[in-house]
């Protein structure tokens, strides 16, 4: 009886409810952060690609003009 008795209380309810919502504000927030570390490892990767190959054709060009 004991178990239904904390069941029903409303204290130990409020308190189980703030625990999940304060596990899932946890797992929300690490979710969010890993997304973010993936879009910025994406972007770099971007930006690298996009300087290099400026590079590459400005070398390419530059060798042309040379001709």
């Amino acid at each position: 009886m004991a178990t239904l008795e904390s069941e029903a209380d409303p204290a130990n309810q409020r308190a189980e409810i703030l625990n999940k919502i304060k596990q899932q504000k946890i797992a929300a927030v690490k979710d969010f952060n890993d997304k973010k570390t993936k879009q910025q490892i994406n972007l770099v990767r971007g930006i690298l690609r996009v300087v290099l190959m400026s590079f590459i054709y400005a070398w390419g060009f530059y060798g042309i003009a040379t001709l």
